[in-house]
């Protein structure tokens, strides 16, 4: 055999061992990547960076989610205790939210209600004939005319020289309109009607006032007190 031949053998043999060689590292790089599972990445939007602490796989098709393994408690152990893993905790049913059940805002109970306006006509009317079971007048203590004379209120009334008046008096200082007597709630009040003369109540003269028990009012020549 000559020198070329055996350089030819030689190369040949180099050649098959390198394939051999190669061959078997690609057939275990292979086996490798199917044992091994493939890389989740934490950006996916499916992985929270809670859930990215311990993520698992289950299967589901096609393919697979990431579920999240939660840390277990720490449970307390007596000495030469039995440990028990702490089991799933289930909410009382009681405690569980219907989703057919729908929640509506009530009122609370001592919260104030609005009342029709009948309603409220009705417990203001009757609030006043509780509040003025008395008998508020005026009586005519001093002047010209209607001397001792005593005139219920009522809902109220007009003073004046003008026969319209509901108390009429002749007294030549009082204006036609001189005033009148308005009854708020379970009040009375005495408003002057734009008098030449003016309307004094307790020796002070006054445009709107209240009216209290044993008042007196002075208009011209005329001196009344208000009673109940």
């Amino acid at each position: 055999m000559t020198e070329t031949s055996m350089l030819v053998a030689q190369l040949a043999v180099i050649v098959l061992v390198f394939g051999f060689l190669w061959a078997v590292v690609r057939s275990a790089a292979r086996t490798l990547s199917r044992a091994t599972p493939p890389a989740l990445p934490l950006q996916d939007p499916v992985v929270s960076p809670d859930t990215a602490a311990h993520p698992i796989l289950e299967p589901r098709a096609p393919g697979a989610i990431a579920v999240d393994l939660p840390d277990p408690e720490p449970v307390p152990v007596a000495a030469g205790a039995a440990v028990e893993a702490p089991g799933p905790r289930d909410i009382p049913r009681a405690d569980r939210p219907d989703p057919g059940f729908l929640l509506h805002d009530e009122p609370a109970a001592d919260a104030p209600r609005d009342l029709p306006p009948t309603d409220r006509a009705h417990s203001q009317s009757t609030a006043e004939v509780l509040a003025t079971g008395i008998e508020p007048r005026l009586i005519v203590e001093a002047g010209p005319s209607e001397v001792g004379r005593e005139l219920p209120l009522g809902g109220g009334l007009t003073i004046g020289r003008s026969a319209s008046n509901d108390l009429h008096l002749d007294d030549s200082f009082l204006s036609h309109m001189h005033a009148r007597i308005l009854r708020r709630g379970s009040f009375f009040y005495i408003q002057d009607l734009g008098s030449t003369n003016g309307t004094f109540l307790n020796g002070q003269r006054v445009e709107h006032a209240q009216l209290r028990v044993r008042d007196t009012l002075r208009m011209g020549e005329t001196t009344l007190r208000y009673e109940e």
